[in-house]
């Protein structure tokens, strides 16, 4: 057992880990539900089903994570057509 105080060391690491996977999550779920190479590639009615799944995981107990990663997807598609829809 360590004397040392217990201490978490760069948790942002962690963070930006966790980002990175759900993201990547999400990214999987979008191109592969719709058929297409990036989530950049969706139309507007597409885009609108997944800021519905977005606004639901939202509001789910733990569920911020998961959102994070569908948000990050409709920022993608959001800066790509310069419409901004969230």
């Amino acid at each position: 057992m360590s004397e040392e105080k217990f201490k978490v060391h760069r948790p942002h690491k962690m963070l930006d880990w966790l980002e990175s996977e759900v993201t990547d999550w999400a990214y999987g779920l979008v191109t592969e539900h719709f058929d297409v190479e990036c989530p950049s590639d969706l139309n507007k009615s597409q885009i609108e089903e997944v800021i519905e799944q977005y606004e639901e995981m939202s509001e789910y107990a733990g569920g911020d994570w998961l959102a994070l990663g569908m948000r990050n997807v409709i920022s993608n598609w959001e800066n790509e057509h310069d419409e901004y829809l969230v």
